[in-house]
């Protein structure tokens, strides 16, 4: 009788016949939790791929992200198999690389460091400035104590990820473009230069080599 009741108590109790497992903690990167990722591999963009992003994240014709000497276009000619093309006419080569080689990495910041400063002579030349909103591209040193300097530092980090990544920034993404209003000596460094730094060091990450 004793274990019959002992055994009904349990069960009104709702003791699970399985044991649950316990919830993973949240990852905090600043910004809140993080989701797992989707996919497990990542696929290289190769140079048109490349090219067509830029173009589009910077708001320039394609033909312009990048030329070297003026003449070679980078993605075609001059860094056409680094950036995971072939030259069938000239190298010899039938068949892209499969997977990024020694100097993609070197071909691949060389071509953003262009098209990023492209795109500060783009918005120079407008009315009104489009990828660089709101920051005056400026020859006038900036000032990194500056609280109003540091909002526009904020913005223009904000707007170069979403335009470039399609997301927000990170908060220890901000901080690192912080760093670039000063130079080696510790002077602060034009809004020109500002613009083309932190437009480079956003998008010459591997979020934009892969996807």
């Amino acid at each position: 009788m004793r274990a019959a009741f002992l055994a009904l108590t349990l069960f009104a109790a709702g003791c699970p016949a399985d044991p649950v497992p316990p919830t993973p903690p949240a990852v905090d990167d600043g910004v809140g939790a993080m989701a797992p990722s989707s996919r497990g591999k990542l696929l290289w963009k190769r140079g048109p791929a490349l090219a067509r992003g830029l173009a589009d994240a910077l708001v320039m014709p394609v033909e312009d992200v990048c030329q070297e000497l003026g003449r070679l276009d980078c993605f075609g000619d001059a860094h056409q198999v680094p950036l995971g093309g072939n030259d069938a006419f000239v190298r010899g080569q039938y068949e892209p690389l499969a997977q990024p080689g020694s100097t993609t990495s070197v071909a691949f910041d060389r071509v953003v460091l262009a098209a990023c400063s492209q795109a500060v002579e783009f918005d120079l030349a407008r009315p009104t400035t489009i990828v660089f909103r709101g920051h005056a591209l400026t020859d006038t040193p900036l000032d990194p104590s500056s609280d109003d300097v540091i909002e526009g530092v904020h913005v223009l980090g904000q707007t170069l990820t979403q335009r470039l990544h399609g997301r927000d920034a990170q908060i220890s993404e901000l901080a690192a473009l912080e760093e670039l209003l000063t130079d080696d000596e510790g002077r602060g460094v034009s809004g020109k230069d500002f613009a083309k730094l932190a437009c480079f060091a956003v998008a010459a990450t591997s979020e934009t080599l892969f996807y």
